[in-house]
């Protein structure tokens, strides 16, 4: 019974960390040498954000989870500005370039991106089950 308690409480947050890990890696990939999303490298700090939001949704029902939910939200925040901003100067056109070269490998990005941010937010709003 411990044990499984044990593993609820880490699933989150294990696939929060792979889900960083994923984004991290397209991001970099996304950059094409030089040539392709430059800005998409900013999208690697949800190695920073996605676990805080697996530790959120792990602890949702503990002030913890909020604290954890807040710090989430506060840097998908800064991320999601730091993207905006970037692609905004280096121009759209790299950001197409990705779309239309691997667009099953842009989806799974965006997905895994938007995900855990909404994983974050979503903590203010959900109570676990009893």
């Amino acid at each position: 019974m411990k044990e499984s308690s044990s593993l609820s409480t880490w699933s989150p947050v294990i696939c929060a960390v792979v889900a960083g890990l994923v984004i991290a890696t397209l991001g970099v990939l996304f950059t094409g040498a030089g040539h392709g999303w430059g800005s998409a490298l900013y999208s690697g700090l949800s190695l920073i954000g996605a676990p805080l939001a697996g530790f959120a949704w792990a602890f949702r029902g503990a002030k913890s989870g909020k604290i954890y939910a807040a710090l989430a939200c506060f840097s998908a925040f800064g991320i999601d500005l730091l993207l905006w901003r970037t692609t905004k100067d280096e121009g759209f056109y790299y950001f197409h370039k990705v779309w239309n070269t691997v667009p099953p490998f842009f989806i799974l990005w965006a997905v895994l991106f938007v995900g855990w941010q909404l994983t974050a937010i979503s903590v203010f709003f959900i109570r676990p089950k009893a």
